[in-house]
């Protein structure tokens, strides 16, 4: 550069070579570009700060949202910036690294002997899916009154059992009617005498009183607040994973779940809420275990078997679910106690797809596996 000054007789203009020598000094070096990139990266954050604040501080001031709600949207969208704040690099990783990870889960898991993530409860069910694993979304879909509740609140019981604590997530029946389920499953005492008006005889009592949920830290915690969204719903689900420690969401049910946009075609609301919820538990790193509704072509056929396109609303929600099983009860007496139910894993994104053969006992509200001493 210097050479050029001279040839071109413009040396002197420029303050000769110490001007040279001085700009040279200033320059920085290839390690202060990375100190420049945090600081354009961190006034980048803090302007989607300000930004946030600006918005909420006007809805608050505006909006005829409920306060529950508006706390939902600003969590999550300031989720989302520590999300993007806590990324530093751009989401690549090489695949030798991830296959050292991988190995290392692999081992741990056949020391330990355990399934790659929450145990079900169910030997047949964990071998399919290898346990709810972390970041997966699982649908149980079925009619009305086969017992999806019932299934879910077992995975739920079953996980504490084991040590993992749970969330429940109603949006269909309210705490008391969810605990009296919980009391019949554990005390085999019937839900009938337990939410009648018949007084319990000591026997029963003794159950009852006796009952005791989760074990070795696991525990079961309920939500019931009806009418949630998407966002609420993800807010009340990171809350719980800092707070105790939670390792398995159920919601119950996916079309309850209020859509982001009303205005929406039913089939679009469904597909979003089912989207968030696959997207809730990647970030929380859990699994989450969704209720959905079958729609009522089942019952027009002879064998009554669901299929993936009966899930009533919205193909979205097979698409982004990595596991969907469907209740397929037996013919039975309305009247019998128990009833033969097939659980149909019919999409397995980690594994194959089969048949879980359960039975059901009304009375307690309770599944169990299908064998000859089980009856």
């Amino acid at each position: 550069m210097f050479a050029e000054l001279v040839r071109l007789g413009r040396r002197d203009e420029i303050g000769g070579p110490q001007f040279l020598a001085e700009l040279f000094d200033r320059a920085g070096t290839g390690a202060d570009l990375f100190y420049h990139a945090e600081q354009v990266r961190n006034a980048a954050i803090v302007r989607r700060l300000h930004r946030l604040a600006v918005e909420m501080t006007g809805l608050t001031r505006t909006a005829g949202q409920p306060a529950a709600d508006l706390l939902a949207d600003f969590e999550q969208k300031l989720f989302d910036i520590g999300a993007t704040a806590a990324n530093r690099g751009d989401g690549v990783v090489s695949a030798d690294d991830a296959i050292a990870e991988a190995m290392a889960r692999i081992d741990e898991r056949q020391t330990a002997g355990k399934p790659r993530g929450v145990g079900t409860g169910y030997a047949d069910l964990d071998e399919l899916l290898g346990g709810l694993r972390p970041g997966t979304l699982t649908i149980v879909a079925a009619r009305p009154s086969v017992g999806k509740t019932a299934l879910a609140a077992g995975l739920l019981l079953n996980a504490a059992a084991a040590g993992t604590p749970g969330l429940f997530i109603s949006l269909e029946m309210g705490r008391e009617e969810i605990a009296e389920r919980l009391l019949a499953m554990v005390s085999n005492v019937s839900l009938s005498r337990i939410s009648g008006t018949d007084r319990l005889n000591a026997s029963e009592a003794n159950k009852v009183c006796s009952v005791k949920v989760g074990g070795n830290g696991g525990r079961v915690w309920i939500d019931d607040r009806p009418g949630q969204t998407a966002a609420r719903i993800a807010s009340t689900t990171r809350r719980a994973v800092r707070r105790h420690n939670v390792g398995l969401i159920v919601v119950d049910y996916l079309q309850l779940v209020h859509a982001e946009n009303a205005r929406d075609p039913r089939h679009l609301q469904v597909g979003m809420v089912a989207t968030r919820l696959k997207e809730l538990a990647r970030t929380a790193r859990v699994p989450v275990v969704a209720l959905a509704q079958l729609n009522r072509e089942i019952e027009n056929r002879t064998d009554g078997k669901p299929k993936l396109s009966d899930l009533r609303d919205s193909g979205q929600i097979e698409q982004d679910a990595d596991s969907v099983i469907l209740l397929h009860p037996q013919p039975a007496d309305p009247k019998a106690l128990v009833q033969d139910v097939d659980a149909l894993l019919e999409k397995n994104r980690h594994g194959p797809r089969g048949v879980v053969p359960l039975l059901y006992r009304r009375a307690n509200v309770r599944f169990e596996p299908r064998t000859v001493e089980g009856r």
